[in-house]
């Protein structure tokens, strides 16, 4: 229904920065049922189209250890990743990211998972503080609470693990789900980025 008001005003969809418009109308409309003040998404990292449509938007990567991500992919869904390309796609998207918040173009910052893990609420409160953004106790024990993802999780494959507590055990998973073959070349390709977020 939203989709055909948002089409008889609209006309059409016809670029990237349409589906996002739609994509925000969608958002503002739960976060209004919701009594919500701010919305977010998780995006796929074409920040600089966010950027043209959400002027104001806040970024926040959250960076993973790159070993993790593909030691993951290696055991959800149907991935079935290439260690070269998930290590220069890891590496390129730190870059850009960094880049285009060191030239201005985003406000964005960095967010380590390993960290909101591991110190759960002196990172939510670092972060919630950029973002501007009241802090709340109940972020600290989400999973006890009516978190609307759960009610309608569309495919989402994170959606099991979002109704659970914070929790560390998919940290350092690639020490025993890959071979030393692959992890020697994930670090050949990779060892700056891991260097510089002080990755083992």
């Amino acid at each position: 229904n939203l989709l055909r008001e948002y089409l008889k005003i609209y006309n059409n969809i016809h670029t990237y920065e349409d589906s996002l418009r739609f994509v925000g109308v969608c958002a503002s409309l739960k976060m209004n049922r919701l009594g919500k003040k701010v919305w977010g998404a998780k995006s796929q990292g074409k920040f600089d189209k966010y950027k043209l449509v959400w002027p104001e938007a806040k970024f926040i990567y959250m960076l993973r250890d790159g070993r993790d991500i593909l030691a993951s992919q290696l055991n959800t869904g149907n991935f079935n990743p290439d260690v070269e390309k998930v290590a220069k796609a890891w590496t390129s998207k730190i870059k850009t990211f960094n880049n285009l918040v060191k030239d201005k173009k985003i406000n964005g910052f960095v967010v380590k998972y390993e960290e909101l893990a591991k110190n759960t609420e002196d990172t939510l409160k670092k972060l919630f503080n950029k973002l501007e953004i009241e802090f709340h106790e109940n972020s600290l024990n989400h999973s006890d609470h009516d978190i609307s993802l759960l009610h309608e999780p569309r495919g989402q494959l994170s959606a099991e693990q979002v109704s659970k507590p914070i929790d560390t055990s998919s940290i350092g998973r690639w020490k025993k789900d890959l071979d030393e073959k692959s992890i020697k070349k994930f670090n050949s390709i990779a060892h700056k980025e891991l260097e510089d977020y002080g990755y083992d």
